[in-house]
């Protein structure tokens, strides 16, 4: 293959799963051969099944496991097993779109020698937040060796943050020296970077690369409309309010998605949602509320009337892609009005141009490269 893209394609979060397809289909629509690298570590896979994964060196000196096994297994049939088993709606999304069939799976670091690709993309996705990945992981920076791999480079990697805590500055300034192309989804991460003795550019996250149609190629619209969609990465009262508030004054009811524990608002709730019936309920939405990175990020492709919350840790990217399209006014409580028009040509103009920077990115990097 030309390019070999290593993300977080193995998780059941729409998001992830989405940003995966965006920069697959752009690249392919570019005449690239590429692929996601079947990449499938435990520290990725134990966030989807019943036993949680736990650092060795934290399960030996610990007895709180066990409580987190019970809470695994309790999330897991509540929420990831509808939607992770065999004809789940997550698993049938990687199965069509993302992975080829005939791949194997790596499961170890040292797998990736296996990989055949001539360039390396890591992103995009948060693969530089060692609060996900427990701990940076070298995979993710192309610290491996490949015989096959004569490049890598970064794609909107995210650490879910401006900068990461002192702990990790030396190693995070280690492994960024194996990346020969850094770009990444925040701007605000830019001068931090730097710090680390290094030059990045800021791109936009890969579901803006290939363009609604796309996206409306592949959604599966709910047989409703007329609703509210509310979606949920992180349980806010406020967010419930201003649902609330908006179905009494609108006469519209609140559909929410993957609802579980204490996210349950007394709603209609779809657990079983993937990433198509995702894009097809947030094209039909009247309404969008969400703390969602993508919640967001499709509520501008669709052009939706949304109000946007940030995400308690991981808010620096919701505020960064607003940014980039002039619409910081959306970001509650900022903003106060849902009402409020969105001039979407304006939005589009300014916001036109980190897309077609980020195109240009992947042009000079990884595009030019191939051969």
């Amino acid at each position: 293959m030309d390019v070999g893209i290593l993300t977080f394609h193995c998780v059941n979060n729409v998001g992830a799963l989405l940003q995966a397809y965006g920069l697959k289909r752009y690249l392919a629509d570019q005449g690239a051969q590429a692929e996601i690298i079947p990449y499938e570590p435990p520290f990725l896979t134990g966030h989807v099944g019943p036993f949680p994964y736990v650092q060795p060196r934290v399960l030996l000196r610990n007895f709180w496991y066990v409580s987190k096994v019970l809470n695994g297994l309790k999330n897991f049939y509540r929420r990831e097993k509808p939607l992770a088993s065999a004809g789940g709606s997550m698993a049938a999304f990687q199965r069509e779109f993302l992975l080829e069939g005939n791949r194997k799976k790596i499961r170890s670091f040292w797998g990736l020698g296996r990989a055949d690709c001539q360039i390396l993309l890591a992103g995009s996705d948060q693969i530089w937040n060692p609060e996900i990945t427990y701990g940076l992981r070298r995979a993710y920076f192309g610290a491996f060796w490949n015989r096959h791999i004569r490049k890598a480079a970064s794609y909107a990697a995210s650490m879910g943050r401006t900068e990461l805590p002192e702990k990790y500055e030396k190693k995070f300034a280690r492994l960024l020296s194996h990346v020969d192309a850094v770009s990444l989804r925040e701007a605000g991460a830019l001068p931090f970077v730097r710090r680390m003795g290094r030059e990045a550019r800021a791109v936009l996250d890969p579901v803006f690369l290939p363009g609604r149609a796309v996206w409306e190629e592949i959604e599966k619209p709910p047989e409703r409309a007329g609703f509210i969609l509310l979606y949920q990465v992180q349980g806010n009262p406020e967010m419930v309010a201003l649902a609330e508030r908006l179905s009494r004054e609108k006469g519209l009811p609140v559909v929410q998605l993957q609802a579980y524990g204490d996210f349950e608002n007394g709603f209609e709730v779809d657990r079983a949602a993937g990433p198509r019936e995702f894009l097809g309920y947030l094209h039909r939405a009247d309404y969008v509320v969400t703390n969602s990175f993508h919640g967001v990020a499709f509520s501008l492709i669709y052009e939706k009337r949304f109000a946007a919350f940030s995400h308690s840790r991981y808010g620096a990217r919701i505020q960064s892609v607003l940014e980039a399209f002039g619409l910081e006014g959306r970001l509650f409580p900022v903003g106060t009005d849902v009402d409020a028009p969105i001039d979407w040509r304006a939005a589009w103009e300014k916001g036109g141009e980190s897309v077609r920077a980020s195109k240009a990115f992947l042009e000079r990097e990884v595009l030019r490269g191939l051969g």
